[in-house]
């Protein structure tokens, strides 16, 4: 049976993040012409061009312009995903993780809705961009499915087949979608009016036809029992089961205070709760500067290589393909009591990966660096959730997956801001050799962590 749902949760996930990454390979395109077409982020360019930094021909750094409006973009979708991770994951501990599950997609159907008669308005783009954010929480009302079905000997291979569901699905919907958008369907003076909608609705269609998959995973909750002495009855159970619901919409929403989510304040094991506190600091850092490259890749390949639509297609299908490679034969196969050394490996490649990007001169190179960033994504985030799953309890793995989902939304929403922001004062050598310095970092911090055999 659990097998059988790893497969159901696997498919559904699978095709869910098909969906959304049908416009990642356009989206420097997209951002670009908005800084070219919206009104309000013409007078904004402008006025920073000519009266912060002098420089009179705003058009000298739209490439950087685009790579920095396009990192503030991901920033406000990643603090939406924050927001609403952790009440996610509380919420699907008290009242389920179906019906939590449905909500969010609903949500997702949503914005791609939106995004598909966007235009060329960034107002409504960042709307879209937002509600997407907001469903993404379904990845740790997920995770902690895969914790509700798996035993302690396979939760981190179970974490892993996420990552694989994330691989495959970076191989396969990016370049799909610059192919087909761009031999069939896309028109480039047509621009982003025939784009949108494009993407939009096939992305809106595959997430209806995902209702399939969803409406046939069953609930993976099991409550516990209380002793029937105990066991309140009549109103009275109605009563209390409105309590411990209405306690867990209020612990969720203290997650949303940024300090509260480094706590762990339900965990009663004071050793469990240091080292969930510890991990959580190292986490943070680590996802904050991971984001920034990886929301810098398509617009440094723009800016340094004059990367299109279809060409973006080709970092998906090799970040796509060294993902499935890494992931099948090493993350998924490794036993139990490795996590902490994987993850720490990912992290020293990520600190190369940065170098090698930042001051790749050519194409080759270039790719060099992205098979060193699929190896670092491919295995740090699987292996620190399971870390992080096998410290608590079956009844907390949702407010915990939850919470480190919150750190990571957390880390996105100040990453890709930071990193973009670097990129466009200084460049990709200079913003990227510090965030490899950064990662050795925190690297050290994570191997001062006794974590040792997961308890």
């Amino acid at each position: 049976m659990g097998k059988r749902l790893l497969f159901m949760m696997f498919g559904y996930l699978l095709i869910d993040l098909m969906a959304s990454t049908l416009m990642l390979p356009w989206l420097p395109t997209i951002i670009k012409e908005m800084c070219e077409k919206d009104t309000t982020l013409v007078v904004i360019r402008r006025f920073v061009h000519t009266n912060i930094l002098g420089v009179p021909k705003e058009e000298q750094l739209s490439s950087r312009d685009a790579s920095f409006i396009g990192s503030i973009s991901s920033s406000l979708m990643a603090l939406a995903q924050y927001v609403s991770s952790s009440t996610a994951g509380s919420m699907s501990d008290s009242f389920g993780r179906k019906p939590v599950l449905l909500s969010l997609h609903a949500l997702c159907m949503l914005s791609y809705l939106l995004w598909s008669a966007s235009g060329a308005s960034f107002v409504l783009f960042v709307l879209a961009r937002i509600l997407s954010g907001v469903s993404r929480a379904n990845v740790g009302v997920l995770s902690a499915m895969v914790s509700d079905v798996s035993d302690r000997a396979t939760r981190t291979r179970g974490m892993a087949a996420v990552g694989v569901a994330y691989s495959i699905a970076y191989l396969v919907g990016p370049p799909v979608s610059a192919w087909l958008l761009g031999r069939l369907f896309f028109n480039p003076q047509a621009g982003v009016s025939v784009l949108e909608p494009h993407i939009g609705l096939a992305a809106a269609a595959i997430s209806a036809l995902n209702l399939i998959c969803l409406f046939n995973i069953p609930e993976t909750m099991v409550k516990i029992k209380t002793d029937k002495k105990e066991e309140p009855v009549g109103s009275s159970k109605k009563e209390a089961k409105q309590s411990a619901s209405a306690r867990t919409f209020r612990d969720s929403l203290k997650l949303l205070n940024p300090f509260e989510l480094f706590r762990f304040r339900d965990i009663t094991d004071k050793l469990v709760q240091e080292k969930l506190q510890k991990m959580a600091r190292v986490f943070f850092l680590n996802m904050l500067l991971f984001s920034g490259l990886e929301c810098s890749l398509l617009f440094l390949a723009q800016l340094r290589f004059g990367y299109t639509g279809r060409d973006q297609g080709r970092i998906f299908l090799t970040t796509g393909i060294s993902m499935i490679i890494i992931q099948s034969g090493f993350v998924k196969r490794f036993k139990g009591g490795r996590e902490a050394k994987t993850a720490c490996w990912a992290m020293y490649i990520q600190a190369l990966a940065y170098l090698i990007l930042g001051f790749s001169n050519s194409e080759l190179l270039f790719y060099v660096g992205l098979v060193c960033f699929s190896f670092a994504s491919a295995s740090f985030v699987p292996a620190f959730n399971g870390l992080a799953s096998l410290s608590v309890g079956p009844q907390q793995q949702g407010q915990t997956m939850g919470t480190f989902r919150s750190l990571g939304g957390l880390a996105r929403a100040v990453g890709p801001s930071l990193i973009g922001g670097l990129l466009w004062l200084g460049g990709p050598a200079f913003s990227f050799t510090l965030g490899a310095i950064a990662t050795i970092y925190v690297s050290v911090l994570f191997a001062r962590i006794p974590v040792g055999q997961a308890s």
